[in-house]
């Protein structure tokens, strides 16, 4: 798993300052007939941010509507040309809306991956789900290793809904125990490769149980943004953010999935932030739709800073 994770189509570097920048684009969500201010905007965001990784949070397309892979590929010959056509690495994980096409998910990572500048990776059976990798932040030189980023597939909806479940839990799948203990390993080589503890971001598309404590308790979170929407949460709590504070090399987790919340806070020392939502044919409020921009500073013990772009501003 060392070697899978160290590498990378594309070297993801920071500056000599140990800067390095994200621009997080969630829930596109779009049809073949899709707004076109939404690709108006992504393309003004990145021109704005230059970013020197893209990520794509996931809903990167409205799998209810492609039907095809031909689809799936004339839609993101579109949808990544603003990263293409400047040679700026991007990558992606799996939302709902992406494992709802008819399609088998290995064909649709292929498909993503063989576009020249995606740098995203998978896993295969028997672990569940696929874009469950790591991306390796390296210093100027490529000679250390400065930061990790976790991506993670959260998987659909759940074959059936636990009897007794909290109301506040939703229809959907979870984190399984083959992905907690496939991050669990791979965070324990990269310790020991690195000979100290990795700092790193993590990010996948539906939010954990603990980003409730945004709502439930928001001045003691410092709970800021916007935070319209209820959360729909897994239909279980797999122990994720239990796992992350055990393992302690996370500062951060970064989410969509509710088109509504672009906010964030802190809960056990860990800042959870929404991606907000990029697209504009999927339901949201057109003042809130954008992206989040995340400013690693690799020598700063902070990390890192993070902030949304609206879209309003670039249309």
């Amino acid at each position: 798993m060392l070697n899978e994770n160290l590498q990378t189509r594309c070297p993801l570097r920071a500056d000599a300052d140990g800067h390095f920048r994200l621009l997080l684009l969630s829930d596109i969500q779009e049809p073949m007939n899709y707004d076109p201010r939404s690709l108006r905007a992504i393309d003004a965001m990145i021109a704005d941010a230059e970013p020197n990784l893209v990520l794509l949070l996931g809903d990167n397309c409205d799998g209810t509507s492609l039907q095809t892979l031909s689809e799936l590929q004339e839609y993101l010959n579109l949808f990544t040309a603003p990263m293409e056509t400047r040679g700026i690495p991007w990558a992606h994980v799996f939302g709902n809306h992406d494992h709802d096409m008819p399609c088998p998910d290995a064909a649709i990572q292929a498909l993503y991956e063989s576009f020249p500048h995606c740098v995203s990776k998978h896993t295969e059976a028997p672990i569940a789900g696929t874009t469950n990798f790591m991306l390796p932040i390296w210093n100027a030189e490529g000679t250390k290793l400065l930061t990790a980023l976790w991506c993670m597939d959260s998987l659909n909806r759940a074959a059936e809904r636990p009897a007794g479940s909290p109301e506040i839990a939703g229809p959907w799948d979870f984190i399984h125990f083959n992905q907690l203990q496939w991050y669990a390993d791979s965070v324990r080589e990269l310790e020991q490769y690195a000979g100290r503890p990795v700092p790193g971001l993590f990010f996948q598309h539906i939010a954990p149980w603990e980003f409730q404590s945004l709502f439930d308790a928001p001045e003691e979170t410092g709970a800021s943004g916007h935070l319209g929407e209820t959360l729909n949460l897994a239909c279980l709590n797999s122990g994720l953010f239990s796992l992350l504070r055990q393992t302690g090399d996370i500062r951060g987790i970064f989410c969509g999935h509710c088109h509504e919340n672009d906010g964030e806070g802190v809960y056990a020392g860990i800042r959870l932030c929404f991606a907000g939502c990029a697209g504009f044919s999927p339901y949201g409020l057109d003042p809130y739709r954008g992206g989040r921009v995340i400013e690693l500073d690799t020598a700063s013990s902070e990390l890192f800073r993070t902030y949304r772009l609206c879209s309003g501003l670039y249309l």
